[in-house]
């Protein structure tokens, strides 16, 4: 009796080891990762290339060139000419324009002369703006009367004028052409034109003025004037550097004119 009961537990522990055994493979089959899925297979593009469903836009570069680009300016003539019945001619440029303002008199204290009245200006510029006056008489000025058109340095041409004197501040002859031209700028002494300016009407400077050129004929008893507004820069220029450099760097359409005029004896 005693050996079959050594037999039972022995064969109660085996049973016991098998359950203990069975268990533990049970649980390990639990825990186990999820079988691998197949490997994704990517293509390399090529360096250079893509794929054929991209387009490759080129990098927005700009370059600066290194001429200027031409510009959209309208055609016109590089300049145009009026000639008069006596045989006086000018150019002025293409793009600017010619108003005639027809015959008007000039009191000289003896008689009156007629002289013939043209504006130059800029197309589409107001008449009196950066525009050139161009008066021409009549062939009937004495050659007595030549000294009054030659105004120098130092004249009080109106000392009733409405603004104050009309003072002359510098002038020069030169030959432009072959015509002898006598040129000179006139100006009054107050500060309502331009703003910025009264330092130079407080020293005595001009704050507004014109730049006038005259030509006379003595044999035919003839002159022709051209004549141009000094702006605000070209005021500053005269007081700082002198009439000089103001027609030299400011005035390039007036002395182009000026270089064009053919006279014919």
């Amino acid at each position: 009796m005693q050996h079959v009961k050594l037999w039972k537990i022995h064969l109660l522990v085996c049973c016991f080891i098998v359950g203990v055994v069975v268990a533990a493979c049970t649980q390990t089959s639990a825990v186990l990762l999820p079988p691998s899925l197949p490997a994704q297979i990517t293509t390399a593009t090529p360096v250079g290339e893509a794929p054929a469903s991209e387009t490759v836009q080129p990098a927005n570069i700009t370059e600066e060139s290194p001429l200027p680009l031409p510009n959209s300016a309208p055609n016109v003539a590089a300049y145009q000419v009026l000639t008069r019945p006596n045989d006086v001619s000018f150019q002025f440029p293409g793009d600017w324009q010619l108003d005639d303002l027809g015959w008007g008199p000039r009191g000289d204290g003896n008689k009156t002369l007629l002289e013939k009245h043209y504006f130059l200006r800029p197309s589409g510029r107001d008449i009196f703006e950066n525009g050139i006056s161009v008066l021409m008489t009549q062939d009937t000025i004495l050659a007595s009367q030549e000294p009054i058109l030659f105004y120098r340095a130092g004249d009080v041409i109106d000392p009733d004028a409405f603004f104050g004197p009309i003072l002359v501040v510098w002038d020069k002859d030169v030959v432009i052409n072959g015509n002898e031209w006598h040129l000179y700028i006139q100006g009054q002494v107050y500060d309502i034109r331009h703003d910025g300016l009264e330092y130079l009407r407080e020293k005595g400077a001009i704050t507004a003025g014109s730049i006038v050129a005259l030509h006379y004929v003595e044999e035919r008893e003839f002159y022709i004037r051209f004549s141009q507004e000094l702006n605000r820069e070209m005021l500053i220029a005269l007081d700082a550097q002198g009439g000089d450099v103001v027609l030299s760097d400011y005035l390039q359409t007036f002395n182009d004119i000026l270089a064009s005029v053919t006279i014919s004896p």
